[in-house]
């Protein structure tokens, strides 16, 4: 795992194995990176969990969302409260728990995330904002 030093990481939270994390990224509370998440600069994240082999570019901001595998999330776009980001064949969701890493959470303790977590749409190529 790498992790610049003028990154922020408050816990409690999950950093998997190899992860990159660039200067001036922010990991808030209750955050999981599975193994091989680069997190580019500025790119903010709070209460959700970017599956293994994910990349967050440069002033990504993602607030309790599921982002699956192999993720390619670019520049500036915003993944807001719910959201569910990836392939129905990719996501890491069984029996209203979030695989990551070969660990299993359950919704994170969540605030306001009563509904089981499901498949709710994809970000489209070209499109900036996704709310479910």
């Amino acid at each position: 795992m790498a992790v610049h030093p003028d990154a922020v990481i408050t816990g409690p939270g999950v950093i998997g194995d190899n992860c990159r994390i660039e200067a001036g990224a922010r990991i808030g509370p209750y955050s999981v990176l599975g193994a091989n998440v680069r997190v580019r600069s500025d790119a903010d994240i709070e209460r959700s969990v970017i599956a293994e082999n994910a990349y967050i570019a440069e002033q990504v901001n993602i607030r309790g969302a599921v982002v699956g595998r192999a993720c390619d999330l670019r520049a500036g776009v915003k993944v807001d409260e719910g959201a569910v980001i990836g392939g129905c064949e990719d996501l890491p969701v069984q029996d209203d728990r979030v695989r990551c890493g070969g660990e299993f959470f359950d919704r994170l303790g969540v605030e306001g995330l009563a509904e089981p977590l499901q498949p709710r749409g994809c970000l489209r190529p070209r499109q900036r904002r996704y709310r479910p």
